[in-house]
């Protein structure tokens, strides 16, 4: 009887303690631009003007508990399914002659597209018609780039938020959702986020400009 007891009570303090981690997880995303603890993502190959790279992604990404839905960072993009913030990226082998971080961001947004690459970063569509996948991404809106490692890092505050939100169709492809007409139409992305208020006051750092999907080039398979 103890045994059972003590187990049911080591359980209870495990679920807990998993539920208050979900939370403080959550919660560092009351400043959307904070990302508490970065941690090596994965490597991931980029395109840029055409040439293939492999570059290394760090810092967070918060997922709800499951049958939940995270609470919308940029106004109007409703609950997410994801919340991903990218702090450093690092060149692995090859890398330009000058690095360019706004091309960077914009390859790596390029490949974060769960209809065109499903499993990036866990993120992927349902198969049903209907089924959507709303995800928001964080980006700095200051860097400093060691051109020696091949790194680009988040330095000063200030950051760029894009939610965006894709589709299942009934033929069963898959596409970037639109926006209704009262919301003015167009594709489902939802700009918004801090700019940096101290990154010119930092050694080394620099402003860039909020990245975009608009100019993309496909890696080879």
């Amino acid at each position: 009887m103890i045994s059972i007891l003590t187990r049911m009570t080591f359980a209870t303090i495990f679920m807990l303690f998993l539920s208050l981690a979900e939370q403080v997880q959550a919660q560092s995303q009351n400043d959307p631009c904070n990302c508490v603890n970065p941690q090596f993502m994965f490597n991931l190959d980029i395109c840029i003007d055409n040439t293939q790279y492999t570059v290394a992604t760090y810092g967070c990404k918060t997922v709800p508990p499951i049958g939940q839905l995270l609470a919308q960072i940029c106004l109007g993009s409703d609950q997410q399914n994801q919340y991903t913030t990218i702090t450093k990226l690092c060149f692995v082998g090859n890398k330009p002659a000058t690095i360019n971080a706004k091309s960077v961001f914009d390859a790596l947004l390029c490949r974060m597209d769960p209809c065109k690459f499903p499993g990036n970063f866990g993120a992927q569509v349902g198969p049903n018609p209907g089924d959507i996948y709303c995800w928001t991404v964080v980006t700095p809106n200051c860097v400093r780039v060691v051109n020696s490692t091949g790194c680009i890092e988040r330095c000063g505050d200030g950051c760029c938020v894009l939610a965006s939100r894709w589709k299942r169709q009934a033929d069963g492809s898959c596409t970037l959702d639109v926006k209704s007409a009262i919301q003015g139409g167009g594709p489902a992305n939802w700009y918004c986020g801090k700019p940096s208020t101290n990154c010119e006051q930092i050694q080394s750092c620099q402003p860039i400009d909020c990245s975009s999907r608009e100019t993309c080039c496909e890696v080879q398979p």
